[in-house]
């Protein structure tokens, strides 16, 4: 068996990109589904019951178009988090065994 390298700082930084895309994918993906759950659940049902006025579906385009863009943002984002992977996974090959 191979003595193991040393960690780089270059490996901790591209470790340090790769957790902190994932944590701003989890934020996105988040935002995404609160956007959408919002402009096609809650606005349509609480103006057809009468809660909000009619006024408000104006709001809809605007909910769905937010959680639109906050899912490209994620989709950019998991794109850097397999790349930076890629350059993570050059240095540790094996997992386990």
């Amino acid at each position: 068996m191979l003595d193991p390298d040393p960690i780089t700082m270059s490996v901790w930084a591209d470790i340090n990109s790769v957790l902190l895309f994932l944590g701003i994918y989890i934020v996105l993906i988040a935002t995404f589904a609160a956007s959408i759950l919002v402009g096609v659940a809650f606005i349509p049902s609480l103006v057809s019951t009468g809660h909000i006025p009619k006024s408000a579906m104006k709001l809809l385009p605007v909910a769905v178009a937010f959680g639109v863009l906050a899912l490209i943002g994620a989709g950019v984002f998991m794109a850097l988090v397999v790349i930076g992977y890629q350059k993570v996974d050059d240095f540790f090959p094996r997992w386990f065994f």
